[in-house]
């Protein structure tokens, strides 16, 4: 997916987006249902985020339950880092997870977000499955991904 100018007016490439879709935490006491639902994949969504690669409308498809389905248009892809500072799953260190999905409404870059007992480094780019590398250009994005991104923490 590209930005394009139109007479002086940004435009959309319209072209379906592919993203890495994943997370990182351990497969390891979830049911089959929270699997899916999260994209548990342990650690090969780090070290292989291309296996993951899906179309957006694949995935949307896939997931047609999912609450943001029902109202947005994916326009790129998102790659969170989390950092649990503290216990949070009765882990005694400090621990990293990586989330890699479809994303909308964002300005290229990354941006850091503070949590209670996280930190976030949350980023968003446009490019065929551009959230499968290990690094992203920083830059602002605006508070809507960051909101979005919170909400697919939750889920």
């Amino acid at each position: 997916m590209s930005v394009m100018s139109d007479a002086g007016k940004n435009v959309i490439d319209t072209q379906p987006v592919s993203c890495s879709i994943c997370n990182s935490i351990s497969k390891e006491g979830l049911t089959e249902q929270e699997i899916r639902r999260m994209g548990a994949a342990g650690q090969e969504c780090i070290t292989n985020p291309k296996k993951f690669v899906k179309s957006c409308d694949q995935w949307r498809a896939d997931h047609s339950d999912h609450p943001l389905n029902k109202s947005i248009r994916y326009t790129g892809c998102y790659k969170t880092v989390f950092t649990l500072d503290y216990d949070i799953d009765g882990n005694k260190e400090p621990e990293e997870r990586v989330v890699r999905s479809c994303g909308f409404l964002g300005t290229p870059g990354c941006f850091n977000a503070p949590g209670h007992g996280t930190t976030q480094k949350i980023c968003f780019c446009t490019g065929p499955e551009c959230n499968g590398s290990s690094s992203l250009i920083p830059s602002f994005i605006s508070i809507v991904s960051l909101i979005v991104s919170l909400i697919l923490l939750r889920l």
